[in-house]
C-alpha cells in the first residue's frame, strides 16, 4: 500500500489538523520518518549486498588494530563515537569502527567472535531490512552488534522478542557487551512495576516482548500525569522472530478493557439452544473457518425461542450471540484453538493456544462475547464480557517506529509482504558453514490411523540407534496422542506443548542427545539451540519428523531449521495423510474419495506433494490478501489514533492550555451555529433553542437571552457567543484551578474516549464531540459560580460594543476573515493539535 495515495486529515509541525490533505503529509507531522526508498514495491534482497560486503572488508581490517586496544582504550571509542556524531559525522560514516569496536568488546566479554555472517546480518538490520538468518548461525550476537549501532542516535532502541525468558537470556548477553562499551541495556518484563519499567525504558538499549512494549504505549495514552508515561519514543525497533511478530500475529488485537454489563445467563441459554442442533442443520467451511445456520438450523431456533422471525434488526445481539456459539461448539476445539487450565487461584478457565507458536497466551481472551460462549460450551464461570477501552494491532503499532527491523530463520516466502507493509527488504544471509541436512520426500498416508502407526515406527526406529528425533506436530490434541502411543510401546520420550511450555527451554536443549525423543507443538520462536555431541553427529545427527503440513510453508521450514544448524548432520520428513486439515479444508471431497481407493499402507505420490504446495502457496495468498486488507482499511483509523494521542500527549505537557481552549471554543460555536440553522429554505438560526442549550447545556446558568442578540447577524451572535466562552473559560482558570488539573478531571471523558464510544461518526463530529464535552466539563467544575459573572459581562459587551465583520477585534481574534486564509494556506500561528 502506498501511503501517499489517500487522503485524510493532516496537521502542521505542531501537530494542528489543517484539513483534508495527502496521507505523506500525516506521517511527516507525526514524525514518521520515510526512508529514500520507496514503499509499496517489492524489492529484491540482491540490491543489498554489495555495499555490505564492503564494509565488512573494511571491518576486517580493522580487526588486527582493535585487538591492541587496552580495555580502556576500547571504552573511550563509544565516548569518541558520539563526540564525532555531534560534530556532523553520521553513524554511516562510523558503521566500519563501530561494528569493530563492538565485534572486539563480544570477544573480551564472552569470547566470541563474531562471524561474516553476523556482520552481515548486523548492517541489514541496521538499515532497517529484515535479515533470514538460519536457526543456529547466531542471531542473539547479531541483536546486540545491531543493537551497539543503534545505540549510537542517543534516541534509544527496543529490542523486540516473543517470551520473558527470552528477554532475560538475551537481554543479560547483551548487557554484558554493551555496559562495557558504556552503553546501558534494560529489560521489560510484565512481572515489573511501573517505576522500574520507566527506569528500563531510559536505557539507550531496552529488551522487551512484542505484548508488553504494545501494551506499555497503550497503558502511556491513557495515563493522568506526564510523570506516568514509560516509553519515551518510538525510534527504532529490532524484532527477533520478525515473521512470527509481523505476520502470524500482525492482525491479534491488542485491547486494553473495562467491563460491560451483560447477563450471564444469556451466553447460558444460547449455548444450550445451538448444542441441540444437529449436523445438518449448519455449515462448517474448513477452508474460510467459519460456520453458519442453514435453513433448518434456522426454522429449529426460531420454534425453540418461539419468535416469527430470527434475522430482523431487533435480534441483532441474539444473531451474534447464536453464532458465537456456534463457533465455540463446532468450530473451535479444546487443546486446539484453546485450552481449559488453571488460574493461579486455582480456577479453571479458558486458556487461549498461539496457533503458530503452539503457547499459552495467559491473561489473553477472545473479543465481541466469543472467549464468553466457549466458557458457556465448556461449563465454566462466565466472566463478564468487556468493553473495548483501547487497542492496537502489531501491524499498526510497529508502523508507528521512526525505523524497524527484523530478523528470522525463515522469511524469504513472505517477502512482498514484508517490502509492500512494512517497508523491508528481506535478504538470505549466507550460512557460516554449508547446511549438511538432507530434506526427505513426503511419506503420504491414506488414513490418519495409518499415518500415526508410520510415526511410531519411525520413531521406534530411530530411537532403537540412539538418534535423536524431534516431532513436530500441530496441535496439542495430536502431540499427546503420539506422546501416549510411544509410552504403550515402551519408547520413553518428552512432550512440549501448551500445557507444559513453562519448561520448554530445558525440554529443548536435551532434543539433541543420544537416545532422545521430543515431542513438540510448533516450535516458532522457542529461541533455544539444539546441540549435538559427536557421538551424535556419527549417528546422522538430529532427525526432524514433521507429521503434518502447516498451512504455511515457513512454519515447516522452521521444523526443518531445527535440524542441521552450523553445518551439523541432519534429515527432515514429512508424514501426510488425506485426511490432514490442510487436505479437508481445500480439497476435501476430492482427497476423501482418493484414500478411499488407496490399498497400499504409504506411499510417495509427487503429484500430492505438488498439489499440496500449490495448497499452501493458495493459503499464503489469502493470509497476505487479508493482512493488506486490514492495513487499507485501519489505515486512516490509526492515523486518526495518533492525533488523538498526540493530543491527549499536549495536555499532559503543556501546564497554559488557554489558547487551546479558545480554540476549542470556536470549533464548538462554530458547530453549534450550523445544528441550530433550520433545514429549510430559509436557513434561519432558531435562537430560542440555541439560548435553551447555552444556558442549560454549557454554562449552567441563565447567561443568555433573546435581547443579547437583538438585531445581530448570524456572524456577529457567533463572534459573542464565542467571546463569552472564552471569559468564562478564563474565570475559572483564574478560580485558583491549575489548568492541568481541568484535564485530568475531565478525562475520564477524554477524546480518546469519546472518539472510541462514536467510532462510527466522523473524525471531525468527534472532534465536536469532544469540544463540548470539554467545555461542559471545565465550566461545571465546582469552584465558584461565575454565572452571574459570565452574565454582567456579556450584557457590558453588547451594550458598549456594536459587532461588525469587518471591524471587530477581541481577545479570541478575528474569527473568519484571517482565519480562512491561514487555514487555506495551511498555516495555522499560535495553535494546538487537532483543534483548528
Amino acid at each position: 500500500m502506498n501511503p501517499g495515495a489517500s487522503g485524510s486529515l493532516t496537521t502542521d509541525d505542531k501537530g494542528n489538523v489543517l484539513g483534508l490533505y495527502r496521507m505523506q503529509d500525516i506521517n511527516n507531522q507525526l514524525g514518521y520518518v520515510e526512508p529514500l526508498r520507496s514503499k509499496g514495491i517489492y524489492r529484491n534482497g540482491k540490491i543489498v549486498m554489495p555495499e555490505v560486503y564492503g564494509i565488512i572488508n573494511q571491518i576486517e581490517e580493522l580487526a588486527p588494530e582493535f585487538r591492541k586496544y587496552t580495555d580502556i582504550e576500547l571504552r573511550h571509542k563509544t565516548e569518541s563515537y558520539f563526540k564525532r556524531i555531534a560534530l556532523g559525522e553520521s553513524i554511516d560514516d562510523l558503521l566500519p569502527e563501530a561494528l569493530a569496536t563492538v565485534r572486539e568488546a563480544c570477544y573480551r566479554v564472552h569470547g566470541l567472535f563474531a562471524y561474516k555472517t553476523q556482520l552481515t546480518s548486523a548492517l541489514i538490520i541496521y538499515e532497517g531490512n529484515f535479515a533470514e538468518m538460519k536457526t543456529g548461525e547466531g542471531k542473539t550476537l547479531t541483536i546486540a552488534l545491531a543493537a551497539y549501532i543503534g545505540s549510537l542516535s542517543g534516541k534509544g532502541l527496543h529490542v523486540v522478542t516473543v517470551n520473558d525468558y527470552l528477554v532475560k537470556r538475551d537481554s543479560e548477553f547483551c548487557r554484558k557487551i554493551l555496559n562495557f562499551l558504556g552503553v546501558t541495556v534494560g529489560f521489560i518484563t510484565s512481572n515489573l512495576t511501573p517505576e522500574m519499567k520507566k527506569k528500563m525504558y531510559a536505557c539507550q538499549v531496552t529488551y522487551t516482548t512484542n505484548s508488553e512494549l504494545a501494551f506499555d504505549y497503550l497503558r502511556d495514552n491513557m495515563v493522568y500525569d506526564e510523570k506516568d508515561i514509560l516509553i519515551p519514543s518510538l525510534n527504532f525497533a529490532i524484532i527477533d522472530e520478525g515473521d512470527s511478530v509481523l505476520i502470524d500475529e500482525s492482525r491479534t488485537p491488542l485491547i486494553i478493557s473495562g467491563p460491560a454489563e451483560e447477563s450471564a445467563q444469556s451466553y447460558i441459554d444460547v449455548d444450550q439452544l445451538v448444542k441441540r442442533l444437529s449436523p445438518e442443520d449448519y455449515l462448517v467451511d474448513q477452508e474460510t473457518k467459519t460456520v453458519s445456520l442453514l435453513n433448518t438450523g434456522i426454522f429449529k431456533i426460531e420454534h425453540m425461542l418461539g419468535i416469527p422471525k430470527l434475522y430482523v434488526f431487533d435480534n441483532s445481539a441474539l444473531i451474534h450471540k447464536i453464532q458465537n456459539a456456534l463457533v465455540a461448539n463446532y468450530l473451535f476445539e479444546n487443546g486446539k484453538e484453546y485450552i481449559v487450565g488453571k488460574n493461579e487461584e486455582g480456577e479453571e478457565e479458558i486458556i487461549i493456544v498461539d496457533y503458530y507458536t503452539g503457547r499459552l497466551l495467559y491473561g489473553q481472551t477472545y473479543n465481541a462475547g466469543l472467549h464468553q460462549a466457549i466458557q458457556a460450551k465448556e461449563w465454566l464461570k462466565i466472566k463478564p464480557e468487556n468493553k473495548v477501552i483501547a487497542n492496537i494491532t502489531y501491524q499498526s503499532f510497529f508502523r508507528l517506529y521512526k525505523k524497524i527491523a527484523a530478523l528470522s530463520g525463515t522469511a524469504l516466502t513472505e517477502a512482498k509482504e514484508f517490502s509492500e507493509t512494512y517497508n523491508m527488504i528481506v535478504v538470505q544471509v549466507p550460512t557460516n558453514k554449508p547446511i549438511k541436512r538432507k530434506d526427505l520426500p513426503d511419506v503420504i498416508f491414506a488414513t490418519k490411523e495409518k499415518k500415526l502407526k508410520g510415526i511410531v515406527d519411525e520413531i521406534k526406529r530411530h530411537y532403537v540407534t540412539g538418534q535423536p528425533i524431534l516431532v513436530g506436530t500441530s496441535s496439542v490434541f495430536e502431540s499427546e496422542k503420539i506422546y501416549e502411543r510411544l509410552l504403550q510401546n515402551h519408547i520413553p520420550c518428552e512432550i512440549l506443548n501448551a500445557k507444559n511450555h513453562d519448561k520448554e527451554s530445558l525440554i529443548i536443549a536435551k532434543a539433541g542427545r543420544k537416545h532422545a525423543v521430543t515431542i513438540a507443538t510448533n516450535i516458532a520462536g522457542r529461541g533455544v539451540d539444539i546441540k549435538l555431541t559427536q557421538e551424535v553427529k556419527d549417528l546422522g545427527g538430529l532427525f526432524v519428523l514433521g507429521t503434518e503440513r502447516n498451512e504455511s510453508r515457513r512454519i515447516d521450514n522452521q521444523l526443518r531449521g531445527r535440524s542441521g544448524r552450523q553445518g551439523d548432520p541432519g534429515k527432515s520428513i514429512f508424514f501426510i495423510s488425506l485426511e490432514d486439515d490442510i487436505f479437508k479444508r481445500f480439497m476435501g471431497d476430492k482427497f476423501e474419495k482418493m484414500s478411499k481407493k488407496i490399498k497400499e499402507e504409504f506411499f510417495d505420490s509427487r503429484f500430492i506433494s505438488q498439489t499440496l504446495k500449490g495448497l499452501q502457496k493458495k493459503v499464503q495468498s489469502i493470509n497476505f490478501d487479508m493482512r493488506k486488507n486490514l492495513v487499507e482499511y485501519s489505515e486512516i483509523l490509526s492515523k486518526q489514533q495518533q492525533l488523538l494521542y498526540k493530543q491527549r500527549h499536549y495536555l499532559l505537557t503543556n501546564k497554559d492550555n488557554q489558547q487551546l481552549l479558545i480554540r476549542i471554543s470556536k470549533k464548538v460555536v462554530r458547530q453549534l451555529m450550523k445544528d441550530f440553522t433550520e433545514k429549510n429554505e430559509l436557513g434561519r438560526l432558531n435562537v430560542d433553542m440555541l439560548i435553551e442549550f447555552l444556558n442549560k447545556e454549557l454554562f449552567f446558568h441563565e447567561v443568555f437571552s433573546k435581547d443579547h442578540f437583538k438585531q445581530r447577524d448570524v456572524m456577529e451572535i457567533e463572534e459573542i457567543i464565542t467571546d463569552v466562552m472564552c471569559e468564562a473559560l478564563e474565570k475559572k482558570k483564574n478560580n485558583k484551578l491549575r489548568n492541568n488539573v481541568h484535564f485530568h478531571s475531565l478525562e475520564q471523558k477524554s477524546p480518546l474516549n469519546v472518539f472510541i464510544e462514536k467510532i462510527g461518526e466522523s473524525f471531525e463530529e468527534s472532534l465536536v464531540i469532544c469540544g463540548k464535552v470539554i467545555i461542559q466539563n471545565i465550566l461545571n467544575i465546582k469552584n465558584g459560580d461565575i454565572g452571574p459573572e459570565t452574565h454582567e459581562y456579556l450584557n457590558k459587551l453588547t451594550s458598549m460594543r456594536r459587532y461588525s465583520k469587518d471591524s471587530y477585534s477581541s481577545k479570541t481574534g478575528s474569527l473568519r476573515n484571517e482565519e480562512e486564509v491561514k487555514d487555506n494556506e495551511l498555516i495555522i500561528e499560535n495553535s494546538h493539535p487537532i483543534w483548528a
